[in-house]
């Protein structure tokens, strides 16, 4: 009888040893910026910058200058083996890397392998594009063949792309592996769509995340807002997100105020570290 009480008092125990704590709480958020959030400052000026508030990625485009080193030269998948040695060795220095390119749509096969061969240098495994239907199965052959995946960007209404509707990109990803959405929370509430239904429909295959907050919801020209302090439910798209296991990067994007960019990156990341 004793022994039999101290096996049942070990299974108790390596049972209670087996109950959740505090460790397993979920994984704190991934943070990145999109640059052109700082599209009036260098890359290099930007990387500085963000680096000091503790972000360790970046999202690139293709409008903002490299360097005024180098000029009015644009990082993109045209830019000099110098220019790409030097932001990777910035990058290095800074501890920090490029988490997804977001591009132009490419404009032939030879140009999209010359993209992804610009990514490979970097380690980017994520581009986000607005590409049409026609060079979507040149995505996927080639990201197939890099283990890379592309996010389509759901621009807003009204600029030339049937990309703001949720359905209509849910329609489209389906029909692929490695083409998923690049969910855009301010592009979705200025034409009139509701984050949080959006995100609803994506589930499963969001790549790609540019969260905003908007001053207005269903206002194509609304600005943007800090987290939280505009017309969006900030805490129940981040719910949302959670409840799928999103586990990307959280890429804050706010263009619309340069003197205070960093300003608002640094409240943003604050917000997504405490929420």
């Amino acid at each position: 009888m004793k022994k039999a009480f101290l096996l049942i008092s070990a299974f108790a125990f390596l049972c209670g040893c087996a109950t959740p704590s505090k460790t397993d709480e979920p994984a704190k958020r991934k943070i990145a910026v999109q640059m052109w959030t700082t599209h009036d400052y260098t890359l290099e000026e930007s990387v500085d910058a963000i680096s000091k508030l503790g972000i360790g990625a970046i999202e690139t485009t293709p409008i903002q200058k490299i360097s005024k080193k180098f000029g009015g030269a644009l990082f993109d998948h045209n830019s000099t083996p110098e220019q790409r040695e030097f932001v990777k060795a910035l990058l290095e220095k800074r501890g920090m890397i490029i988490c997804t390119i977001y591009c132009r749509p490419p404009k032939d096969e030879a140009d999209l392998k010359k993209l992804m061969d610009f990514g490979d240098f970097f380690g980017v495994k994520l581009y986000v594009s607005e590409s049409k239907s026609d060079i979507l199965p040149l995505w996927e052959k080639y990201c197939a063949q890099r283990g890379a995946r592309m996010a389509i960007h759901c621009h807003q209404r009204g600029t030339n792309t049937e990309y703001w509707n949720p359905k209509n990109v849910r329609e489209i990803v389906d029909k692929y592996r490695h083409i998923g959405f690049c969910a855009e929370t301010g592009a979705w509430s200025r034409s009139g769509v509701n984050p949080v239904a959006a995100l609803k429909i994506a589930d499963g295959k969001i790549f790609a995340l540019h969260l905003k907050d908007q001053v207005r919801f269903n206002d194509l020209n609304s600005a943007g807002a800090l987290y939280g302090r505009g017309a969006l439910d900030m805490k129940a798209i981040l719910a949302e997100l959670d409840r799928q296991g999103f586990d990307g990067y959280f890429v804050i994007e706010h263009g619309d105020d340069q003197p205070n960019a960093f300003k608002i990156i640094e409240f943003d990341a604050d917000y997504l570290r405490n929420n």
